[in-house]
């Protein structure tokens, strides 16, 4: 109990006399904005990375982030080596477990935040790429208003731990929000005039890929396009996109779903691609 309640610890620890920053890296928009974030306000960031090998878009992932890497050099801070942890080496434990169930019961939190929560008792204060989002649902901040509260130092979000409760605090209090007051427009506002927009065309987002590309109909790739993310997705990827809303639009959600069901089939690769 005395770890998970030693919470709402400061964004950085100290390591080797050096100012460390830690942050969950995926490659993806958020993370890597996050991440650029905190080099232009010369940070040293340790990006940490958790390989999960039922997840599609890994391989995907790594490789964007090797991309995006050579890119950094200029702006300022410094990255150090990926720290990259398997999740099945994330020590079990009970309690927070126990708490993850209790606010699914309470709002829609997806299996991340259990391994998460898991994960930041070895990393305190780690930082994690959630923005505010842009009128879509976000079962993190869901079920923070629920049963907690944030509490806000330099624009970061902290969990309140005098105002949240036990379960909230379990799951949240050992992570830090740099990016929760900014939609992804606001980041998308940012990265123009930082000149950045051909780094981030490297990020990884889909969660679905077909072929080594964006699906464009998984729910990352639907939120790029409807927050004008265009530039991300190539032609193909735009074009499911637009088929999926245009079958949504006439026909409905259901048979959008079989339509996006069925371009991520192997029958559909095999007429398609032979």
């Amino acid at each position: 109990m005395d770890s998970l309640n030693a919470m709402n610890k400061k964004i950085c620890v100290l390591n080797d006399k050096k100012t460390i920053t830690n942050v969950f890296w995926t490659g993806g928009w958020d993370s890597t904005y996050m991440l650029i974030k905190l080099l232009k306000q010369n940070k040293t960031v340790q990006p940490i990375y958790v390989i999960d090998n039922g997840r599609a878009s890994r391989n995907n992932e790594m490789l964007a982030m090797a991309e995006i890497l050579k890119h950094l050099e200029n702006l300022g801070g410094e990255v150090l080596p990926i720290v990259q942890i398997n999740i099945n080496e994330i020590k079990e434990n009970e309690e927070i477990s126990n708490s993850y169930k209790n606010l699914c019961k309470k709002v829609r939190l997806g299996s991340q935040y259990d391994w998460i929560a898991r994960l930041a008792l070895e990393y305190p204060g780690i930082a994690m790429g959630i923005e505010k989002p842009n009128g879509e649902f976000s079962g993190c901040l869901a079920a923070i208003e629920k049963t907690g509260k944030l509490i806000f130092k330099d624009g970061v979000g902290f969990i309140d731990v005098n105002h949240s409760s036990q379960d909230c605090i379990n799951i949240f209090g050992n992570v830090c929000f740099p990016i929760i007051e900014l939609t992804e427009t606001d980041m998308v506002k940012d990265i123009k005039e930082w000149g950045l927009e051909k780094v981030m065309k490297n990020i990884w987002f889909c969660h679905a890929p077909i072929n080594g590309i964006p699906c464009g109909t998984c729910r990352p790739c639907q939120q790029k396009m409807e927050c004008k993310m265009n530039f991300l997705l190539p032609p193909k990827s735009q074009l499911r996109y637009k088929i999926f809303h245009l079958i949504e639009r006439t026909i409905g959600k259901s048979s959008a779903k079989l339509y996006s069901k069925f371009i991520h089939s192997h029958y559909f690769h095999f007429f398609h691609y032979n």
